[in-house]
């Protein structure tokens, strides 16, 4: 297919050294899917290119594909581990969220992040709003693999959560 015959291309790109060539690159390569066997090492090696739009387009990339991307899950744990840029993070939460919904680290990235109560908090990490629509999503993609979850996790939620109507 044409698609398939553009690999190599899209492959070069990647070496580029005008990081939006590598993004457009990995972009389109995210886009064809893992119809070559290298296409998913190339997008492993470009979660950790220097630039974070390369980064970004990658880990997007890779969670297009769901659980067609589950060799890449030890690859963004790792990366995820590393991470000290928060958007980044985010981004490989979310394609680990996608690959493998059980996995705890993506789950754990969101979580830490609700907490994050003060400004100076909220500057190094994703907005707790945010956190909490990441952790939203990684639960919901739990829930709908497996409906045994939804139970026990309303179980929890009802002993841990008290809801009390508000007074005047």
């Amino acid at each position: 297919t044409a698609a398939e015959e553009a690999i190599p291309v899209l492959l070069a790109l990647l070496r580029d050294k005008d990081p939006e060539m590598r993004r457009a690159g990995v972009a389109a390569l995210g886009r064809i899917g893992p119809l070559a066997p290298e296409v998913l090492p190339a997008l492993c090696r470009a979660l950790e290119d220097g630039d974070v739009r390369v980064q970004k387009s990658a880990a997007e990339a890779l969670r297009g594909w769901g659980i067609l991307a589950r060799d890449a899950i030890p690859v963004l744990v790792d990366a995820l581990k590393k991470e000290k840029n928060p958007e980044v993070g985010e981004s490989f939460a979310y394609a680990l969220c996608q690959a493998d919904p059980t996995n705890k680290a993506g789950l754990a990235f969101f979580r830490d992040r609700m907490g994050a109560a003060t400004p100076a908090e909220r500057a190094v990490g994703c907005p707790p709003q945010q956190a909490l629509q990441g952790y939203a999503y990684c639960v919901y993609r739990v829930i709908r693999r497996n409906p045994a979850v939804a139970i026990e996790l309303h179980d929890v939620l009802n002993k841990s959560v008290s809801i009390e109507p508000s007074t005047p």
